[in-house]
């Protein structure tokens, strides 16, 4: 994967991420950055430092996540902070409106 995306975003200038899913969202939501703001990989690297520390009934406990997204959440974070890494990003912007949605509002105003 670090191959991959290291030669997808190679010579790539001022390069963005958008993150979309369950789990992107509800880190979103858990740091409690403000809407059109994106999650630093600063925050992103805290967090995963912190719940990989923890249980998933700890993590269910402290973060108020069903048990699905307890034991899924440490290993998406860990693709995120990678990813960033990889392509020398900070941060990742997390739309409110899902990938689905999204597709069908722009063929809904521009068929």
């Amino acid at each position: 994967m670090k191959s991959a995306v290291k030669s997808s975003v190679k010579g790539v200038k001022n390069l963005s991420i958008i993150g979309s899913g369950g789990n992107i969202n509800k880190l979103f939501s858990i740091s409690k950055t403000k809407e059109g703001k994106s999650l630093s990989l600063t925050q992103m690297d805290t967090y995963y430092k912190s719940m990989s520390n923890l249980s998933v009934l700890e993590r269910m406990h402290e973060y108020n996540l069903r048990q699905e997204r307890a034991e899924v959440i440490v290993p998406a974070l860990q693709i995120y902070t990678s990813i960033l890494k990889w392509s020398d990003v900070n941060e990742i912007g997390v739309p409110r409106i899902g990938l689905a949605d999204g597709l069908i509002r722009e063929l809904y105003y521009n068929g």
